[in-house]
């Protein structure tokens, strides 16, 4: 058996050996106030000025080094142009199911517990987490911005990972390291997987070969993230293996889990434009969805309704099914569905990053195109799981606090 508990479990104990080295080199040597000026710039929201960064830092950055060898760049086109047809319901997954999933993963959702935008920014964070998942599924970016974008969230694990290891007392017996291999697989799976899976709940009909290669995007965007590439599922069989024992192993209730399931659920209408429109997708078609799509134990594990307008579960998938059918059959359906979702993953993009930072521009043949800008923005709320993300500081304007190194750290560094 390929992914037993034993295997699991010595993956917990690593984390991500090259930008862990970085952050704990910097540190070694004193430079808390480099690091912490470097993370600050990485979660700027309007992107950052690497010039001023250390070279180790500047390069690791910019290296090439990470994309592998050897892809099959057909099936990278076929998993973006799958991830063109389905772009709402992906953004609508991304943004419930997944996150969901990730908040009730006891162990890595204690992570959580170290910082104060737990339940601040929420809308923020999670279009950043959306905008990743997009930049690395749209065409032609993976290999573009995507790696910038991907440095940078591993680089800020690295100083999460140290931060937690430092500064708590974070029983690496129990729990293993913070932000794991494990947990990094779980990231994966959310972007992937459970993706798949949740789009045929709300009746898409996907086939074999478009699941298999959208599951090969995110098994090279995997290697990217720093994961191993042996432990990395390569197909969809696979998958749903380690889906299915992580599940055993780490799901389960959680008090932090709870309490960013009903700051999510709250914000929901926010995430789908708000107004009338938000209302209506967030408060009652997502909630008629959610416990379908997330189980009936895991929505009473995190105290989601699980009896919200009931009655419109069935008429509500038979029209979501309906509409699949045309739009698989009628180019003219398939156009007007994909620019509409097209236009509402910008808007939704829009309403939070402001002007400009929409990541998708229709043109006039319906076909696309991704917009270009200088330095795409990682998530603050997907890693490991969508709900493992680096956590810096009670202070939103300090992003790893390393004034409060013990005094045995500062001499460390003298």
């Amino acid at each position: 058996m390929r992914y037993s508990d034993a295997y699991l479990d010595s993956l917990r104990l690593e984390g991500d050996p090259k930008p862990d080295h970085i952050i704990e080199e910097l540190l070694a040597h004193g430079k808390y106030d480099v690091v912490h000026q470097i993370l600050k710039e990485l979660v700027k929201p309007e992107g950052c000025e690497i010039e001023s960064f250390p070279p180790v830092v500047q390069a690791f950055l910019h290296s090439q080094e990470l994309v592998p060898p050897h892809i099959d760049k057909q099936r990278l086109m076929r998993a973006s142009q799958f991830f063109v047809e389905n772009v709402l319901g992906v953004y609508m997954i991304l943004v419930t199911a997944s996150l969901i999933e990730s908040y009730a993963v006891k162990i890595g959702v204690k992570v959580l517990q170290h910082s104060s935008r737990l339940t601040r920014d929420v809308e923020q964070r999670i279009l950043e987490t959306a905008r990743f998942g997009i930049l690395i599924m749209a065409p032609d970016r993976l290999f573009a911005d995507g790696i910038m974008a991907i440095q940078k969230i591993r680089l800020i694990h690295a100083a999460a990972r140290y931060m937690v290891l430092h500064r708590s007392k974070w029983p690496v017996e129990q729990y293993g390291v913070p932000i794991c291999q494990e947990d990094l697989l779980c990231t994966l799976l959310a972007f992937s997987y459970t993706v798949v899976q949740k789009l045929r709940i709300l009746g898409a009909r996907i086939n074999k070969q478009d699941a298999e290669d959208y599951m090969y995007l995110w098994q090279v965007a995997g290697e990217m993230m720093g994961i191993r590439p042996d432990a990395i599922p390569v197909n969809m069989q696979e998958a749903r293996h380690l889906y299915q024992k992580i599940r055993e192993r780490q799901f389960g209730p959680s008090a932090e889990g709870e309490e960013l399931t009903q700051v999510l659920l709250g914000a929901m209408p926010n995430l789908f434009l708000g107004g009338f429109m938000g209302r209506l997708i967030g408060k009652v078609i997502i909630p008629v969805f959610l416990p379908h799509m997330v189980g009936r134990e895991m929505a009473e594990w995190l105290r989601i309704p699980t009896n919200s307008r009931e009655y419109l579960y069935r008429p509500l998938k038979y029209g979501l099914r309906m509409l699949d059918r045309s739009r698989r059959k009628s180019p003219s359906v398939r156009n007007l569905t994909r620019g509409i979702g097209i236009f509402l993953v910008n808007s939704f993009m829009r309403s939070v990053n402001g002007e400009g930072l929409a990541l998708f521009s229709v043109q006039t043949h319906s076909t696309f195109e991704l917009e270009h800008y200088d330095s795409p923005q990682p998530p603050h709320i997907f890693e490991p799981y969508p709900a493992i993300e680096p956590h810096y500081s009670s202070d939103l304007n300090h992003p790893l606090d390393l004034t409060h190194a013990t005094d045995e750290q500062q001499s460390m560094g003298a």
